[in-house]
C-alpha cells in the first residue's frame, strides 16, 4: 500500500473508515479475498455499488487487486484488504487531535472485525490476524 505523503491524504483516509459501508466491505474483505459480486451479495448491495465502493477503497490504498479472471464472459476481479490500512508513520504527519480522531477511528474498525470474527468462527482459526492489528 502506498503511504500517505502528506496530512490531508491520511485525513483521506480516516474519512474512508468512518464510512458504514466501506467499513463493511473492509471487515468482509479481512476474513477473505472477494470478487465485487461476492461483496454485493454478502452485503445485499447492487453490483454497481459495490464496484464503485471497492474503487474508492482500492484508490485508497486500503483493498488491493489479487486475481483478474474470466468468468462467464466477463472479467471478475478480487479484491483483498491490505493488512494495514493508516501507519504509524502516517499518523504521525496528523495534529494530535486529528491523530487522537484516527485512532479512535481505527480502533472502531479493528473492533467491528474482531467481533465480526467471532461470530463468523473466523477468529478461532486465524487469532493472529485480528490480533496483530490491535
Amino acid at each position: 500500500m502506498a503511504e500517505a505523503q502528506s496530512r490531508d491524504e491520511v485525513l483521506e483516509k480516516v474519512a474512508v473508515l468512518e464510512d458504514p459501508l466501506k467499513a463493511a466491505i473492509l471487515t468482509l474483505l479481512m476474513r477473505r479475498p472477494a470478487s465485487i459480486a461476492e461483496v454485493a451479495s454478502e452485503l445485499d448491495l447492487p453490483i454497481g455499488r459495490a464496484r464503485y465502493q471497492l474503487r474508492r477503497l482500492h484508490q485508497a490504498g486500503m483493498v488491493e487487486l489479487t486475481e483478474v479472471r474470466p468468468r462467464r464472459g466477463v472479467v471478475e476481479r478480487v479484491y483483498r484488504r491490505q493488512p494495514s490500512i493508516v501507519s504509524a508513520d502516517e499518523v504521525g504527519l496528523l495534529s494530535v487531535e486529528e491523530r487522537g480522531k484516527a485512532v479512535a477511528t481505527v480502533l472502531k474498525l479493528v473492533f467491528r472485525e474482531a467481533l465480526s470474527a467471532l461470530r463468523t468462527g473466523v477468529l478461532a482459526q486465524r487469532v493472529e490476524s485480528v490480533v496483530a492489528r490491535i
